[in-house]
């Protein structure tokens, strides 16, 4: 679900030419095309896609921008997103479209923005679930198994990057008390201080917080299979970055499950044929990363607690906006299934269910 143009579009081209003139033109005069969305762009911030061109060059590009009619978490994260992607692009292995830029100006576009390379390619869905509907509905199934594990082999990449190793400082201190305290903090905000399944959610977490033993490392943050752009069933850039951090790469495993299990199990669809389930995504990641996955269950409730708070603020936005009724039912899902996983990890190990 994008976020919905409600700009002037001979202005905002105009606009994008003289910063694209004085940032990657060198100062010649730059021509703008027609502004897209892209399909299957996120709600976190507005996406453009446009032509640029001058002298003999052309070039397309995406400006994201955070629009604070639209603001999803607490603060906007852009300049660490530009500085994790440019640092990936020139020191990592991880697929990342090239940025050209960060302007923390809000007056041309009407908040901070950056412009970064367009990467050809498309996004499993989530509406409607690729799990519904689709171009991943219609791969075969021996290509949905490979979609998949290049997927979660790209994953590991990111968890193959040391942050302060590549200048990355992104938070101070131990990984879960910053993250932890990022949302417990921020409940009014994403409009969850008085839900019963998100406070027992965080009580659970309080309780039951793994050791510190488990390697750190970069996380995505977002890390799921709609936000990898593919060419047919092989990955060409990995996107939004808004959550990244570092921690274990439990964290980010159990948010790309969960996710999943979302736009399956979660909203009532069956999960395509073909998709490895959870059991054997954790075989693999062990072989990807080259050590055993610790038991999941806590990074899953900590994703199905973030999912909630995300979703509730989100059903507020798009409501108040008018872009959906007050029956969006995107709270409701998430809320139930966050429910069910805590239901599940409160059980004995050998009744509990587990997540396709």
């Amino acid at each position: 679900m994008a976020v919905p143009q409600q700009r002037d579009p001979d202005i905002t081209r105009r606009r994008l030419a003289e910063w694209c003139s004085t940032h990657v033109a060198g100062g010649a005069g730059v021509t703008v095309g027609a502004l897209t969305a892209p399909p299957g762009a996120g709600f976190a911030n507005e996406t453009l896609v446009f032509e640029a061109a001058w002298a003999n060059r052309t070039r397309r590009m995406v400006a994201r921008i955070a629009t604070p009619s639209y603001q999803v978490y607490p603060t906007s994260r852009l300049a660490e997103e530009a500085k994790v992607m440019t640092t990936l692009r020139d020191h990592s292995e991880v697929p990342v479209p090239r940025v050209y830029g960060y302007e923390p100006d809000p007056e041309p576009l009407g908040g901070p923005f950056l412009v970064m390379g367009y990467v050809p390619g498309r996004v499993p869905a989530d509406f409607p679930s690729y799990h519904r509907k689709g171009w991943v509905a219609e791969l075969s199934e021996q290509d949905r198994a490979v979609l998949w594990d290049n997927g979660i082999a790209t994953m590991s990449l990111v968890h193959k990057v040391r942050p302060t190793a590549l200048g990355l400082a992104m938070v101070d201190g131990n990984w879960w008390e910053s993250q932890f305290r990022s949302y417990a903090e921020q409940l009014d905000f994403f409009r969850s201080a008085d839900s019963p399944v998100v406070l027992a959610a965080l009580e659970w977490l309080r309780d039951n917080r793994p050791d510190d033993s488990l390697p750190s490392g970069l996380l995505w943050g977002d890390a799921r299979l709609g936000n990898i752009l593919f060419d047919h069933v092989t990955p060409t850039a990995v996107l939004d970055w808004e959550m990244v951090s570092h921690g274990p790469a439990e964290v980010d495993l159990g948010w790309f499950l969960y996710l999943d299990r979302h736009l399956s199990a979660g909203i009532g669809a069956t999960r395509l044929a073909g998709l490895p389930g959870r059991a054997a995504t954790i075989t693999r990641y062990a072989e990807l990363l080259g050590r055993a996955v610790a038991d999941l269950t806590f990074y899953e409730v900590f994703a199905g607690l973030r999912l909630a708070l995300v979703a509730a603020r989100v059903t507020e936005l798009v409501v108040a906006n008018g872009i959906a009724g007050p029956d969006f039912p995107l709270r409701r899902n998430t809320t139930r299934l966050l429910e069910r996983t805590l239901n599940d990890a409160e059980r004995p190990p050998s009744s509990a269910g587990s997540a396709a």
